[in-house]
């Protein structure tokens, strides 16, 4: 297509030229003949001026005929150019037209309004039950409803289409909630791709494909992973409560026994009864810390930020290192999975610091803003190179694990490490998941 333009042009150009000689040509021509005529009714002409005017006259008339007829022709092969590239055009366009109507995702070329549907497959009409007219289509895709994955309506300026136009950059991959013309609502993956033609007319390639079927299939595995988990948080919780209210008793009960029978003893037997006490006083500490770690009960009694400020606290005096909390933005009803969640990621990301970080300070914060509730863990530690840990989690169970849980209420984690500055991890959830666990979103695949 290139080269034929390429070609069209340079037609184009060596006809003006030859136009341009004959013109010139048929000017002079007119001017020397005008001139001849003049000279000969009002003065006379001498004999050298009137064979020098005739011949000029012969001279130019050949010339003015070969550059018009040269000219013609340019224009010929330039219209047989032109002609040339427009079928060569053709059929380009049907062959991509072929390409696109065999693929098996929703292809469409939108003009810079976006609305407007330059080319699509039946795929992409069938994805949104549009009728096969691009006109027609135009008009029913700016009715279409776009929503996020968690229910909030997608205003046209934030749909990838827009943003490429905008930015110019492609945006690849975004998952989205769409309610079709006939009221079902499907998931889609989209990518959408300015392009730049000649004219240097804006225009996005949008590709869509329907990801229902796997994003019902997440839905229910996380489901099922959310029963198997709750499962497992009452089974500790059952086992917690126990170790407390059982073990625990009973430990201090003997404690409270050996102390009378070292009172009522001899030296040596007092000895030997009070290194007892100081044994069954170190059990009750270490029931105290397994069932803190099974499940603590601050947890479902007091509130997650009472937690885990217990749980933060407690690392501090275990390691001997100082530590910090701000979690006033936990002040807030959150559901029971949320609440266990949050608090195994936490209790998570501080384990990993006590065996890798030798950091000598703590902090846990947690802010909301923009419908998200973000919670932070930083320590100035040892760090590491956060890159190939994030890009392979399945090679790192405890990374992987927080992601899985997060996965669940909706979230995801980020972590932000550099080899002797520390880490920082950073789980964000957003609120309404967060406070609306169990109904999730308005937008729910069971309508799908």
């Amino acid at each position: 297509m290139q080269h034929a333009q390429e070609q069209d042009d340079a037609f184009r150009k060596n006809a003006r030229a030859y136009l341009v000689t004959g013109i010139v040509s048929l000017v002079l021509t007119t001017v020397f003949l005008t001139g001849y005529v003049l000279w000969e009714m009002d003065f006379g002409t001498p004999k050298d001026a009137d064979d020098f005017l005739l011949c000029a006259i012969l001279i130019l008339n050949p010339v003015t005929a070969f550059c018009l007829m040269l000219a013609g022709q340019e224009m010929s092969r330039a219209a047989a150019s032109r002609l040339k590239a427009q079928r060569e055009a053709e059929r380009e366009r049907l062959r991509l037209e072929a390409i696109m109507e065999q693929m098996p995702v929703g292809v469409a070329v939108h003009a810079s309004t976006v609305h407007d549907i330059v080319l699509a497959n039946s795929s992409y009409y069938d994805l949104f039950q549009i009728e096969h007219k691009p006109a027609v289509a135009a008009k029913s895709h700016g009715h279409l409803k776009v929503f996020t994955l968690h229910g909030d309506l997608y205003p046209p300026e934030r749909w990838p289409s827009w943003r490429a136009l905008a930015t110019g950059k492609p945006v690849l991959n975004e998952e989205l909630l769409i309610e079709r013309m006939d009221g079902k609502r499907i998931y889609l993956l989209v990518n959408a791709v300015p392009i730049v033609d000649l004219t240097d007319e804006a225009s996005v390639v949008v590709t869509c494909c329907d990801i229902t079927d796997r994003k019902i299939a997440e839905e229910n595995n996380n489901k099922l992973l959310r029963r198997v988990l709750s499962a497992q948080e009452e089974e500790r919780l059952r086992i917690a409560r126990e170790l407390h209210d059982q073990i625990g008793q009973d430990l201090t009960a003997l404690s409270i026994g050996l102390k009378t029978l070292e009172s009522s003893t001899d030296a040596v037997q007092a000895d030997r009864i009070k290194g007892l006490r100081q044994t069954v006083g170190m059990m009750n500490d270490d029931v105290r810390h397994l069932t803190a770690s099974l499940r603590p009960l601050t947890l479902s009694d007091l509130g997650l930020g009472h937690a885990l400020e217990d749980l933060v606290n407690d690392w501090g005096k275990r390691l001997g290192i100082r530590v910090g909390t701000d979690l006033r933005a936990l002040d807030i009803e959150l559901s029971e999975m949320a609440r266990i969640v949050i608090y195994r990621v936490v209790q998570e990301a501080i384990t990993n610091i006590a065996k890798h970080a030798h950091a000598s300070t703590l902090r846990v914060a947690a802010r909301s803003f923009n419908s998200m509730l973000r919670i932070v863990v930083i320590d100035d530690g040892a760090g590491f190179d956060a890159g190939p840990l994030q890009n392979a989690p399945g090679k790192c169970f405890g990374l992987a694990g927080m992601t899985e849980r997060l996965s669940m209420i909706g979230g995801h984690l980020r972590i932000e490490s550099h080899i002797g500055k520390g880490t920082q991890v950073v789980a964000s959830v957003p609120l309404k998941m967060v406070l609306n666990d169990d109904k999730t979103n308005d937008v729910s695949v069971v309508d799908c």
